[in-house]
């Protein structure tokens, strides 16, 4: 095997107000922590913004984002530490966009492919 692979597992992108997103992960890392190098976390600015095209919205739209990868980070930490595994697990934060066909007229587009935050 290829020792370059990388393994991704697929996390929650479906941010509904039951949080059973918080559960997919959970479950997912209780399930794969060990095995992957990566957990991917998707979300759409436009998503975050609910409709709300002004400027304040769409800068402030990072504060969703930011709680989503502390969240997700806690749930790392809480399945290494259930586990006792010591292989680390990042966090690849893709699909995020400022801009894109969602809304009608364009913000200057921010695009992150697999933006990696190392979780300690």
């Amino acid at each position: 095997m290829d020792k370059n692979i990388k393994f991704i597992a697929s996390g929650a992108s479906n941010y509904t107000a039951d949080n059973g997103w918080i559960d997919w992960n959970d479950y997912a890392l209780q399930h794969m922590v060990g095995k992957i190098d990566y957990l991917s976390v998707h979300r759409y600015a436009a998503e975050v913004l609910a409709g709300d095209r002004s400027f304040s919205a769409m800068m402030s739209s990072d504060i969703d984002v930011d709680k989503k990868i502390d969240l997700v980070k806690a749930l790392i930490e809480k399945a290494m530490l259930k586990t006792g595994s010591k292989r680390p697990v990042y966090i690849s934060f893709d699909e995020y966009s400022g801009g894109g066909n969602t809304i009608s007229y364009r913000f200057p587009a921010y695009s992150f492919s697999q933006f990696e935050i190392l979780v300690k």
